[in-house]
Parts: C-alpha cells; sequence; structure tokens
C-alpha cells in the first residue's frame, strides 16, 4: 500500500514540474520579447504551449502565451526592411495570419474578457490590420483570390469599417465570381467614404484636418474612391440597370471630378440603345467639352453607325483623321461606310432592269468603293495578316480596275488560305 502511495505522489510531483517548466517557458519567452528578441520569444512561446493539457487547471500561462506569440508575430509580420528581423520574416512568410490565429486563441481562452481589453489598450489593431492587409493585397495582385480573401476578411474582423479594407472587398469577390458579394462591399466602401469624410459638418471636418494622420488617410482614400465607383457602374450595367449605374457615376464624377469616370458613363451610353437620346446629349457635351479627345469622337461615332446615322459617324471619322491619320479605327470606320454603302447599292441595282439607272449605281458604286480603297491599304499595311483587309482590297482593285494591285493581294490571301 505504501508503495502504491510512493508511486502517486512521485506522478503528483512530476506533473508538479511539468507545469512549472510549461509555465517558466511561457515567462521566459514572455521576458524575451520585452528585450525584442522576436526569435528567442516566439521559440519559447511555442515549446511553452506544446503541451496544452498541461494547462487545465490553470489557464493564464497559456493564455498569456497565445497574447505574446500574437504580439511577437506581429512585429514580424511589420518588420518592413528591418534587417534584426530579416531571417524571421523569410522563416515565418504568413506571420500576419498566425498573429491574428494568436489573438484569437487568447479571445477563445477562459481569460479572452482580460485580452480583449488588452488589444484595446496596446493599440494593436490597427497594426494588425495592416499586416493582414498587406499580405491580402500582395496575394490579390498575385491573383490568388481564396488566400487573399482569408486575409482581408481578417482584417474586416480586426478593424471594421475601414474604407480600404471595402475597396478590396469588392474587386475579390468579383474575381472569386461572387457579384452579389461585390456589389455589396464597394456600396459599402462608398458609404464609408462618405460618412468620414462627406457628412461630417465644415466645422467638425476643419477641426479634423489638424489631424495630419486623417489628412494623410483622406488623400489615400480619396485616391481609390474614383475606381468604385467606376468598378461598381461596370457591374450595374453588367447586371441591366444601366440607368442605376449613370446614376451612380454622376455621383461619383461630382466627388471626384475624375475623367475616366466620364469615360464609363459614354461607354454605358454607347452600349446601351435605349439610352440613345441622352447619350447623343451626353456626347454632345463631352466633345464640346474636350474637342481634342479623339476617343471621345470614335466611340460616339461608332454609336451613331449602329443607330442608322452614317453621315454624322462619317464626319466625326474625318475629324479625327484630320488630326491623327494614323488612327485604325477611324480608317475602318470611313472604309466599312463607303463599303457597306457600295454593298447597298449593289442589291439595288439587283432589283432593276432599267439600263440608266444601273449605269448610275454602277457609277457610284465605283466612287465609293474608290473612296474606300486608301483606308483598306492602309489598314493591310498596320495588319499584313488580316484576312478581312486583304478580302476587301482584292474586291475593290478588280472593281476599280487596278489589276496589277489585285493579282498581288489575290497570291498574299491564297497564301494565307492554305
Amino acid at each position: 500500500m505504501m508503495k502504491k502511495l510512493s508511486i502517486v505522489i512521485l506522478l503528483l510531483i512530476a506533473g508538479v514540474w511539468q507545469l512549472h517548466g510549461q509555465n517558466s517557458k511561457v515567462t521566459s519567452g514572455v521576458m524575451a520579447l520585452d528585450a525584442n528578441n522576436v526569435g528567442e520569444a516566439i521559440s519559447k512561446l511555442e515549446e511553452g504551449i506544446a503541451n496544452k493539457a498541461l494547462f487545465t487547471k490553470n489557464t493564464k500561462p497559456v493564455s498569456k502565451a497565445y497574447y505574446n506569440l500574437h504580439k511577437a508575430y506581429l512585429r514580424v509580420a511589420n518588420a518592413g526592411e528591418d534587417p534584426t528581423l530579416a531571417d524571421l520574416k523569410k522563416k515565418y512568410p504568413d506571420a500576419a495570419w498566425r498573429s491574428k490565429v494568436y489573438l484569437d486563441s487568447a479571445y477563445n481562452s477562459l481569460d479572452g474578457a482580460e485580452y480583449k481589453k488588452r488589444f484595446v489598450l496596446d493599440n494593436s489593431a490597427q497594426n494588425l490590420w495592416y499586416a493582414l492587409f498587406f499580405e491580402g493585397a500582395s496575394l490579390f495582385d498575385a491573383q490568388k483570390h481564396a488566400e487573399a480573401l482569408k486575409y482581408i476578411n481578417a482584417a474586416e474582423e480586426v478593424n471594421p469599417d475601414v474604407f480600404l479594407t471595402s475597396r478590396l472587398l469588392g474587386p475579390i469577390h468579383l474575381a472569386l465570381a461572387d457579384t452579389a458579394n461585390a456589389v455589396t462591399w464597394l456600396e459599402k466602401s462608398i458609404s464609408l467614404y462618405k460618412t468620414r469624410y462627406i457628412t461630417p459638418k465644415p466645422e467638425e471636418l476643419a477641426k479634423l484636418r489638424e489631424n495630419a494622420s486623417f489628412t494623410q488617410e483622406f488623400k489615400q482614400d480619396s485616391g481609390q474612391l474614383s475606381y468604385v465607383y467606376r468598378q461598381l457602374a461596370v457591374v450595374y450595367n453588367a447586371q441591366k440597370t444601366p440607368e442605376k449605374a449613370l446614376t451612380l457615376l454622376e455621383e461619383g464624377i461630382a466627388l471626384t471630378g475624375d475623367k475616366d469616370i466620364s469615360t464609363i458613363e459614354l461607354s454605358i451610353y454607347q452600349q446601351n440603345p435605349s439610352l440613345f437620346e441622352g447619350a447623343v446629349k451626353k456626347f454632345e457635351a463631352a466633345i464640346a467639352k474636350d474637342p481634342a479627345n479623339n476617343t471621345i469622337k470614335l466611340a460616339y461615332a461608332s454609336m451613331l453607325e449602329r443607330n442608322k446615322q452614317n453621315e454624322k459617324a462619317m464626319e466625326l471619322y474625318t475629324q479625327v483623321l484630320s488630326t491623327d491619320n494614323s488612327s485604325i479605327e477611324a480608317h475602318y470606320g470611313l472604309g466599312a461606310s463607303y463599303i457597306n454603302q457600295a454593298a447597298a447599292l449593289s442589291e439595288e441595282k439587283a432589283k432593276t432592269n432599267n439600263e440608266k439607272k444601273i449605269d448610275e449605281l454602277n457609277e457610284k458604286i465605283l466612287a465609293l468603293l474608290d473612296k474606300a480603297y486608301p483606308h483598306m491599304k492602309f489598314l493591310h499595311e498596320q495588319q499584313p495578316n488580316e484576312r478581312e483587309w486583304l478580302s476587301q482590297l482584292v474586291v475593290i482593285t478588280g472593281n476599280t480596275n487596278r489589276m496589277d494591285e489585285m493579282e498581288a493581294y489575290g497570291k498574299k490571301l491564297a497564301a494565307m488560305n492554305k
């Protein structure tokens, strides 16, 4: 009986010493972190929590270890170019994620309430948010969208309602083909921007802008706002709600003055025939405001063509070529317009037996093909491997008695078709 009792006592003593050893490792880990020996701190603290069963009756050491591991990994994640932490950054590329995991573990321990208060007192939310956001943004740039979502969701959890977080969650969800959530986050980012920078009274904003940090954030967020409006408008348009997209863009233009937003606006008008009347007014106003902008003129001309207003479209193409004779779009627009007119007259000719009418139509057809010729020739010179231009040149040169050229173009076309 005494022998059995001695064994029990020995086992209890061994357990006490094991617990003491674990506690000691946690303590030494915390001390190492306080001394800025981050690598040693991580090693000791990880070792200290290796056998969690030993902490069944005393949770304070393990909770303390969790929280200090969160702090240690956060230092690694936000080390920047610190040469003393370079090796640790290589060793722990997921330091930001580890920091968040250990913070959650501290929160979920029996001492969680204490560490939630400590996290606030340590003012760590911004630092952990930055680490998670930066890593998530890097993953998004690398097109690792699912991983990026994990990090950015964690950043939102740590520090909710940050404009940049919502702004990035929108395109991440779009990349993952989750349009509903993309819209939710893009809309939220605009709402957050307004709440922070637009809604406050002028005197409140003036006081806030005395803070250098606020001013920096304002510039940073404002630089991203235009993107949000453009992205959300494109989604609305794709969802067959162009009017909603246009209303949003008007607001975006008023807030940012970004010319790129105006371009998206014109593009949506161009894509939706039902908005033609409003589109004409918008394009005319845009050209009047920026008469040298050939991109707007080309988009307007294309829209006019689709709405059977070819004469006005050709006028715009001609205007573009008068200032930029290298415009492929303008050469194509004019060349195709002349060819289409010639084709329409050919159909008309096929329906009549009146010789005089046929002669008149032939003359008009040849005149149109002559006008189309230099534009098709230019397109072929710019894109020599495009079959369409060669096919048109064979037809044009054959009908306008340019027989040598027709033969040369014909041989090129035949060689392509082999």
